[in-house]
């Protein structure tokens, strides 16, 4: 969650340099509009989308083991940090929820309380506050003494007519609704800046589209910023964007100029798209002849390691034969990547190849009862290729004698698991790369499912692989 946030905020704070440096100043106030708008959307769609690569995993022997995890109870350590961002985080969106409501009941009781008039597709609201003009919805706030005394312009009772009819209040309220729950990212305060500043492009373009002359109206302005409708309540107008109106109203942007910087849109989408959405890489199962038929043959690195091992393990006699895992693995490895040819040349195994450990226990989810074992595993291979028939059977021993100890048990998933993390192992779930703690936590907390696990040995380590077992 803390990724995709950031990665959130990131997309956003583009979007608003864009329009910043490129935009903002020029006359097609209704692109803005709907670009600023869009832009915060976008920002949260883009970390949403994943890109996904599949590719062939190697054909190598795996030990195959059957697990059915019971339900474990887990110590879980209560994460105090995690739960003060949390309480901070609710208690910013009470603060502000309650704000914005407190805002809207207040506009709600003054259309309620106070005498209204229809006029030209809206309604005046006469206030005994004296307050600035304001629109919100299709209801235009205006100071009742003065409006009696006719001391409201027309100019200035026309731009607010724009905001009502050009529907300004929807922008506000969806802005107002989404910093109640984004309420910590200071991205959000400067789009809804910017949003009503491109309010009040839009009306002044309205005003100015009847022929007022653009001199006056600006005096208006001016007029107005310099304190005749000052209010306790409200802020006087900032003159950094008095400036802002009056640059843009002279200001007429060419058809050549909104197509150009319309176009520059699509390379800092691509580059948004490719630098903040998710990557995923999946592993295809090999288990066609047509791929085995594809899969490359051994290098001739691995040939000659291949020879090395092997020569090695042929010159040892078969009683003091102690044969090393990883080492065997290995071998088994690259006579799988052989070709034929390759098979012919390489040196022929002399030694009987050892069987793979056996699996994991298997818990029962209601019982403490073993499962079945799973199949037995492939009979060696000899020197020709071929199966060997089978060993004989050990002779029974006499009563009285010493009888062998039993061998160890084999350890717990979780144990076998964390094993694997020591020896620097790389997992992954129904072909996903995971973390060493995911795949810890999988196994603890399976639910009483089944789980298919596959090891490998390769050349960079060994690699666990988890998957559901659908059976």
């Amino acid at each position: 969650m803390e990724m995709y946030l950031l990665k959130s905020a990131a997309c956003l704070a583009f979007l608003l340099l864009f329009y910043k440096l490129l935009l903002e100043r020029e006359s097609f106030h209704v692109f803005k509009r709907y670009y600023l708008l869009t832009a915060v959307i976008v920002s949260g769609f883009i970390p949403l989308i994943t890109f996904q690569t599949y590719i062939q995993s190697p054909i190598v022997p795996m030990e195959e083991n059957w697990l059915m995890i019971s339900e474990a109870s887990s110590e879980s350590t209560t994460n105090w940090i995690y739960l003060f961002l949390l309480s901070l985080y609710f208690s910013g969106v009470v603060l502000f929820g309650g704000k914005f409501l407190w805002n809207l009941s207040k506009i709600i009781n003054r259309i309620r309380e106070n005498k209204k008039f229809r006029t030209e597709k809206v309604s005046a609201v006469l206030l005994p506050e004296d307050l600035p003009p304001h629109t919100f919805w299709n209801y235009i706030f205006l100071n009742k003494q003065k409006f009696e005394k006719g001391q409201i312009p027309k100019e200035v009772f026309d731009h607010e007519k724009a905001h009502a009819v050009q529907k300004h209040t929807l922008d506000i309220l969806f802005l107002e609704l989404l910093q109640v729950f984004l309420w910590f990212n200071p991205l959000i305060y400067l789009l809804k800046k910017s949003v009503k500043l491109n309010h009040e492009f839009l009306a002044d373009r309205a005003v100015l589209s009847r022929g007022i002359n653009t001199a006056s109206y600006q005096e208006l302005l001016l007029s107005f910023s310099s304190g005749n409708l000052q209010s306790s309540l409200v802020n006087p107008i900032n003159y950094s964007l008095i400036k802002k109106r009056f640059t843009v109203m002279k200001t007429r942007t060419s058809k050549t100029t909104s197509v150009l910087k319309g176009f520059l849109l699509l390379p800092l989408l691509a580059g948004l798209l490719y630098g903040f959405s998710s990557k995923e890489v999946l592993l295809l199962e090999n288990n066609s002849e047509e791929t085995k038929d594809l899969q490359e043959k051994a290098t001739p690195k691995m040939l000659a390691e291949y020879n090395r091992l092997v020569k090695h393990y042929n010159s040892i006699p078969r009683e003091k034969l102690r044969i090393k895992k990883d080492e065997i693995n290995r071998i088994m490895y690259i006579l799988s990547l052989m070709t034929p040819e390759q098979k012919e040349k390489a040196e022929k195994i002399k030694f009987d190849v050892p069987p793979p450990p056996p699996p994991l226990p298997t818990i029962n989810k209601n019982e403490n009862v073993p499962a079945p074992p799973p199949p037995p595993p492939a009979p060696p291979v000899t020197k020709d290729g071929n199966i060997p028939s089978p060993p004989p059977a050990p002779p029974v021993e006499k009563a009285g004698e010493m009888q062998a100890p039993p061998p160890p048990p084999p350890p717990s998933p979780v144990e076998a698991v964390q094993g694997w993390i020591e020896e620097g192992a790389e997992f992954f779930y129904n072909g996903k790369k995971i973390s060493e703690e995911e795949a810890l936590k999988i196994v603890k907390q399976n639910n009483g499912k089944n789980l298919r696990v596959q090891v490998e040995e390769n050349e960079s380590g060994k690699t666990v692989r988890l998957s559901e077992n659908k059976r």
